[in-house]
């Protein structure tokens, strides 16, 4: 076994690929994080755990370990001085690094769960992908639109896909919308 944890201090990677699922059911995302601008997958016709030990997670895995700039974390890209969204996250999970073999990654120790971007509220600390007047406000704006990318869809994907998903969870988040104006959770 190897532990996630040496790659962690030793090449300062990033541990969210193997601990987190960012499900976001609205827009078909599945990817490693929220900061992630790409997506690894879709769980509108699949269930996360076939999408979670496929090929393209696998690969971004691999890349990660491999050291590999990847574009859809661009994000986390900065100097060591500033703030850095991975190094706080490997810092809050680092009692989870132990449990992971890279080797052979488990199902996600995290999931946090996107239901809907319906929302008549556009909260500062809130994003445009899980407030639909975030959404909005960005395609009224070329410069927000370009600084920050959408990408919604519908809320058409059932949530039994997420079946098989928690046998190893640890913690689950729920976000997204405003479930009291979704007609869709009334």
């Amino acid at each position: 076994m190897t532990s996630l944890r040496k790659y962690v201090e030793e090449k300062n990677v990033c541990s969210l690929p193997w601990l987190l699922a960012e499900v976001q059911l609205h827009k078909h995302y599945l990817g490693p994080c929220c900061k992630y601008d790409e997506n690894l997958g879709s769980l509108q016709n699949t269930e996360l755990p076939i999408v979670w030990f496929g090929d393209k997670f696998k690969n971004f895995r691999q890349k990660m370990l491999d050291g590999v700039p990847l574009d859809g974390c661009k994000t986390c890209y900065i100097s060591e001085n500033v703030f850095s969204y991975k190094d706080k996250k490997n810092k809050d999970f680092s009692y989870m690094l132990d449990k992971i073999d890279v080797d052979a990654p488990s199902l996600p120790k995290i999931v946090h769960v996107g239901l809907t971007n319906i929302c008549n509220l556009a909260c500062r600390m809130c994003n445009p992908n899980q407030s639909s007047k975030l959404h909005q406000f960005i395609n009224k704006s070329s410069n927000l639109k370009s600084f920050y990318p959408v990408f919604y869809a519908d809320n058409k994907v059932d949530p039994k896909n997420l079946k098989g998903s928690f046998a190893e969870t640890e913690i689950v988040t729920f976000m997204g919308g405003e479930p009291m104006i979704d007609e869709s959770c009334l």
